[in-house]
């Protein structure tokens, strides 16, 4: 494995995926992906080969607390489905630094996707021709 720093590393993947994705889809993941290079190990831009699972975990654990961002504003956790688009784009970025030998443990080995509570949202109902009784639509 070669000595390649995290801040690299994200710079090369988005490099890629930029030519192959969208430009709001390459817009969201480099902001997902720097968020995490910049505090994932701290702030420190730590080697690739020194990231392990559990700075990983720790990272997604401390974004389901009430945090504070990089400008200093309080925010509230994040939400299952913000953790899922998280969790998407940093299982996509290890992927691809397994594929280059830069590390080889598994990021998310202790980091799952969350379950998305369904909400249940008002049907739209449709008047029966001649009877004024609403039936639901579909």
């Amino acid at each position: 494995m070669s000595a390649v720093l995290l801040s690299r590393a994200v710079k090369d993947y988005l490099a890629v995926r930029t030519a192959r994705q969208s430009g709001a889809t390459a817009k969201n993941e480099g902001q997902v992906l720097r968020r995490f290079a910049a505090t994932v190990a701290k702030g420190r831009d730590i080697q690739m080969a020194s990231l392990t699972a559990e700075h990983v975990e720790a990272w997604f654990v401390l974004l389901r607390q009430n945090h504070t961002d990089r400008s200093g504003t309080e925010r509230p956790p994040i939400q299952a489905t913000t953790w899922n688009n998280y969790y998407a784009r940093i299982k996509s970025f290890d992927a691809n630094c397994v594929r280059r030998r830069w590390t080889r443990v598994d990021l998310l080995a202790h980091v799952h996707p969350m379950k998305v509570a369904i909400k249940v949202r008002q049907q739209p109902y449709r008047l029966q021709p001649g009877t004024w009784t609403p039936t639901l639509v579909g």
